[in-house]
């Protein structure tokens, strides 16, 4: 999305400016590594949940449903053939960084704002597996590897809800570490939390903790 892209920029933009040195990294197989994790993400969801699905149907909602049934559908075959994969971008990302001498590898949060949420979709949930890879295209590696990471908000978009209002949504810039590496992603979020540009909004049900007792 043209706002993601914008957002994003302008906050590496400040980055560079407080010196930190942008370092072009091309991590290959990318598609099938998210292929792959969605494959596991289902099929733990089916080891999960299995059992509740043919004994109480009724206590999952129609998400969880499709996805206990893709899980279930995977074979030992790719199950393993994800796992190798898995493996392999877990050496490459770790190699990666230390050649590169990389403190972290930064990504929009999501590359889309998301969509409006349907009446239907309110009353019986919404299955759309295509949209959510689309959405986790740049931050399921962390996920999938066990990556620290950490998102931090750069801006707002304005997608038109169903109604024809426009109710800004935040956008969010992700810094995925090296594992132990937690202590400079606190730097890096707090770097962007004082920029002086980046507008934080309250949104409608909000309720600060610090503040009970006044």
């Amino acid at each position: 999305t043209p706002e993601v892209v914008s957002a994003c920029y302008a906050a590496l933009n400040h980055l560079e400016s407080k010196g930190a040195t942008v370092v072009p990294i091309e991590i290959p197989h990318l598609r099938y590594m998210s292929l792959a994790h969605a494959a596991k993400i289902t099929g733990e969801f089916a080891v999960k949940f299995d059992h509740l699905l043919h004994s109480d149907p009724g206590a999952l909602e129609p998400n969880t449903k499709i996805t206990v049934g893709v899980g279930s559908s995977m074979t030992a075959l790719e199950v393993l053939s994800g796992e190798r994969l898995r493996a392999w971008g877990f050496d490459y990302v770790n190699q990666l960084m230390e050649t590169e001498n990389l403190s972290c590898i930064i990504n929009p949060t999501i590359a889309v704002l998301p969509p409006p949420l349907s009446e239907d979709a309110r009353i019986h949930g919404e299955n759309n597996n295509p949209l959510t890879i689309q959405l986790m295209k740049y931050i399921f590696l962390g996920n999938y590897l066990g990556l620290p990471g950490w998102s931090v908000n750069v801006g707002y978009g304005t997608p038109v809800d169903g109604e024809g209002s426009r109710n800004p949504v935040p956008i969010g810039l992700h810094f995925l570490g090296n594992h132990w590496g937690e202590n400079v992603l606190f730097r890096l979020g707090h770097a962007m939390e004082m920029w002086s540009e980046n507008e934080h909004l309250v949104p409608p049900v909000f309720h600060d903790p610090f503040h009970l007792g006044e």
